[in-house]
């Protein structure tokens, strides 16, 4: 700073502060360019920080948005289990099979049409019901049990099991023991409930299952 004070001093009485030499000159650009890259930093590490944050959250959120949209599109058939609350009645609360008719048996209401309809449909419909029992009756239905899926064939363990939403078919491979020796690896062949040999699906391992659906896994070649 000595030679800085130096300069200043160097000046005449009354001599405009703005002569500058090229000392303190070089000095003022320093300083000025120093305060911009900090600036620029701070903006940086500020706008990528919010960028990566609200990121993250939109992709998680679409992706339960999709599984909480397949579960509700989701048409129910005999073997389903539903949760059903009716809000301050216990007794016409609890867990209900759908049965071989593709019906609910309720108290009060009797028989209710659930195969085909969407857990929300069944909501709906029980709640139109029960208004001729209750005043302005609050009902909720949640699938509590899929029915199950079946895997035959070459894997370890073939047989019917529990469906969770969102299996693979390399998840169900694996529920059954994994594959035999003599499997052939790499797709299976997929029926969906109903469906005949010529309507089955040439499926690979990352392919998502639904309720109800058979596995049948090949024997290779060789």
């Amino acid at each position: 700073m000595g030679n800085i004070e130096r300069e200043f001093q160097a000046l005449k009485p009354g001599e405009s502060m703005t002569r500058r030499t090229p000392l303190i000159e070089s000095v003022r650009s320093a300083l000025l360019l120093g305060a911009f890259a900090l600036a620029l930093i701070a903006g940086g590490c500020s706008g990528g920080g919010r960028s990566s944050a609200s990121a993250s959250p939109a992709g998680d959120a679409k992706g339960d948005d999709s599984g909480q949209k397949a579960v509700a599109e989701y048409k129910l058939q005999e073997g389903d289990e539903l949760a059903i609350a009716v809000f301050g009645q216990t007794d016409l609360s609890g867990k209900f099979g759908i049965d071989s008719n593709g019906n609910l048996s309720l108290p009060l209401v009797g028989q209710l049409q659930a195969e085909g309809r969407t857990a929300p449909q069944v909501q709906e419909a029980l709640t139109e019901a029960l208004k001729a029992f209750l005043v302005n009756p609050k009902v909720t239905v949640q699938v509590t049990i899929y029915r199950p899926f079946y895997i035959l064939g070459e894997v370890n363990k073939p047989g019917s099991y529990p469906f969770t939403f969102g299996m693979t078919v390399r998840q169900a491979v694996a529920t059954a023991g994994g594959y035999s020796k003599r499997a052939r690896t790499g797709t299976v062949q997929v029926f969906h409930s109903g469906e005949t040999d010529k309507d089955a699906t040439e499926a690979p391992e990352d392919y998502q299952l639904q309720p109800g659906d058979t596995v049948q896994v090949e024997k290779r070649l060789f």
